[in-house]
Formats: structure tokens, sequence, C-alpha cells
């Protein structure tokens, strides 16, 4: 699969990176050092890679990070294959995970992980379709004032809320919610 993403010689296939606009917000936003927690096979943290000092990209998957890794050509981007949920993720200037938060069974221990690394701020992304939520191994169908929750009274600020088409799928109504959030 990895090499439907990722064109030989290194680097990805812009062109099928152009669907994820939710890495592009990241990228408008990370700045300094980034974690991308369930990266997957990667090309999301190789583009935040282009715009931060240093991205770590790390997915449970380590076919996926062995790929990413192979494929990598970038010297300010790194790879692990870690158990989010259980990683003892370093302080950085913000964390970055999305379409992640709906397939963990304990999410709020994993947010408290986020917020205790990141000095700056957190980009996320949840799916607000219910259709979508109920797929197959998300737990949880989050609606955008419940993540809006997840903050507020906490010290931080919303500082983007965006609502994401998804029609590399075909799904041509807002499918995802992205939200950034800083210290205050």
């Amino acid at each position: 699969m990895a090499r439907n993403w990722w064109k030989t010689g290194g680097g990805p296939d812009l062109g099928r990176l152009l669907f994820n606009g939710r890495y592009a917000i990241a990228c408008e936003w990370a700045r300094g050092s980034v974690v991308d927690a369930a990266c997957g096979y990667g090309l999301g943290t190789w583009m935040l890679g282009r715009t931060c000092d240093q991205a770590l990209g790390l997915d449970r998957d380590a076919k996926g990070i062995e790929a990413a890794q192979r494929y990598n050509t970038s010297s300010r981007v790194r790879f692990e294959a870690a158990d989010i949920t259980t990683y003892d993720y370093p302080e950085c200037d913000w964390v970055v995970s999305l379409e992640t938060l709906e397939h963990i069974p304990d999410r709020d221990a994993l947010l408290a992980k986020f917020k205790e690394a990141a000095r700056v701020g957190l980009v996320l992304s949840v799916p607000i379709v219910p259709d979508l939520t109920r797929s197959k191994g998300n737990f949880h169908n989050t609606t955008p004032a419940e993540m809006d929750g997840w903050f507020k009274g906490r010290g931080w600020a919303r500082m983007f809320d965006g609502r994401h088409q998804d029609l590399w799928h075909g799904i041509d109504q807002e499918v995802y919610k992205v939200g950034v959030w800083t210290r205050r």
C-alpha cells in the first residue's frame, strides 16, 4: 500500500496528498517541534516536516512506519513504531492527531497526554457525520460542542474551528471537524 502513497525516489506523490486538507491546516499552524500521533504511512508527518523544525511521526503499524522510513527523504522528519496510548511523549511545541480520537477507547487519557506534551498547541480532527462515526473500529461519536468542552476552562483557547469536506471519498458535505487550540 505504501507504494501507492509514496513515489519511488522519496517524498510523497503530492497529487495524492491534495485530498488531505486537514494536514494542510496543521501545516498552517504548527511550527517548531511537532509530534504527529497516529501518522499512518507518514505522509502528513512529511508535510509537517516541510514547515516545522522537527516532526516525529508515531503509529502502531510497524509496516507503515517501515515504509515511511524507507521513503522519507527529509532530515527533519523521523518515525517510530509505537502505541500512542502508552507512549512517553517528549515535550514538543505541537501535537497533531487527525482522525484518531474516535478509534481510542480511553480518548480522555490520550488527550491528557497530548495536552501535557504540547507547549504551544494541538491540532485535532474527528468525524462529525454519524454514519462515519459508526464505522468499524470507532468507539466515539464526537460532536463539535463536545470537542470544545475538552478544552474550555482548562487554560486553552480555540484558534481555528473548521469543517472539512471529504470529496476524496465522494462525500460532498462537511464531514470532519478540525480544531486548533493553543495554551493561553
